[in-house]
């Protein structure tokens, strides 16, 4: 019996080893240095074929200004990005938010 409980043991540390690793949280901020207001900005994971909600809600971030985000979950570091202007300018880019504290969004 002592030789089974091993072998149930060393099947449950593999099929531990073998899982994905856990999702984690990031934080980021955001911060504009575009020299124009932005009205709205959205992040997804890459392997997310649409966007989600805005995340400035019902507010813009001001030339100057920064907006710091904790994105829970996180299983993929790529995330795609939109930001859109009150000039009606946008542009789009991929950040890797496991490894950049801050992203300054430049003209």
């Amino acid at each position: 019996m002592f030789h089974f409980t091993k072998v149930l043991a060393a099947a449950a540390v593999a099929s531990a080893l073998a899982l994905p690793a856990l999702a984690q949280s990031y934080q980021i901020r955001f911060q504009n240095n575009s020299g124009v207001t932005l009205m709205y900005l959205y992040a997804s994971d890459t392997n997310n074929s649409s966007w989600e909600q805005d995340l400035l809600g019902q507010n813009v971030l001001r030339n100057g200004q920064y907006l710091d985000l904790t994105i829970h979950n996180v299983s993929n570091c790529m995330y795609d990005v939109l930001f859109q202007f009150e000039n009606g300018a946008e542009f789009t880019d991929v950040v890797n938010i496991c490894n950049v504290g801050t992203y300054t969004i430049r003209p």
